[in-house]
């Protein structure tokens, strides 16, 4: 989740930066991007639950809601914990985006297309996005082993004392200070080749 909400959040942000280069929009989209980046996750974190669940009262404070027990509940309470996670992510992809896109704005099969007066919009999507997409892609995957490895530690800010319950709930992690033995719980990914 914390993947697609960094992605429909990085695409229209950086069409939007490389459309409007230089101007206002631009630099101002890129000084939030870089002030994301500078924020650590954890910190990132405490921040979004001090104002959204403190000060606004958007979200519940704590705990987990199983999907079977309520889709909204669940959702209500994966919300922020996926948006803490996304938040690097996304100003990374709009970063690798924007300037992939002004580089490909500049090329001269877009100013045929404007000159031939296709829309604004669908110059950027459909001849512009494509191209300027394929640095994206290897990013996603990163950006996918970054959620994967590190949401253990963000998720702790959250409520909630692993992921690895939610991923399997044969596997319930103890806390530390009440284990005896070393208790390892691990998730492997396998692929079937046809």
């Amino acid at each position: 989740m914390g993947l697609v909400i960094a992605l429909v959040v990085a695409v229209p942000l950086a069409l939007w930066s490389a459309h409007h280069e230089g101007g206002v929009i631009d630099r101002v989209i890129s000084a939030a991007t870089f002030g994301v980046l500078s924020v650590p996750s954890f910190l990132a974190g405490l921040l979004l639950i001090m104002v959204t669940v403190n000060w606004l009262g958007w979200f519940p404070r704590s705990q987990w809601v199983r999907i079977g027990d309520s889709l909204s509940g669940n959702l209500s309470h994966a919300i922020l914990p996926a948006i803490t996670i996304s938040l690097l992510e996304m100003a990374m992809f709009t970063r690798v985006l924007r300037s992939d896109l002004v580089t490909t704005l500049r090329e001269d099969y877009i100013l045929a297309s404007k000159s031939k007066g296709m829309p604004t919009l669908r110059v950027l999507f459909s001849d512009a996005l494509r191209p300027s997409s394929f640095s994206l892609i290897p990013m996603m995957g990163l950006g996918l082993d970054g959620i994967i490895g590190s949401a253990q530690s963000r998720w702790l800010h959250f409520g909630v004392v692993s992921v690895a319950p939610i991923v399997s709930p044969s596997c319930t992690p103890v806390p530390s200070w009440k284990r005896r033995r070393p208790k390892s719980c691990s998730l492997v990914l396998t692929t079937r080749t046809p």
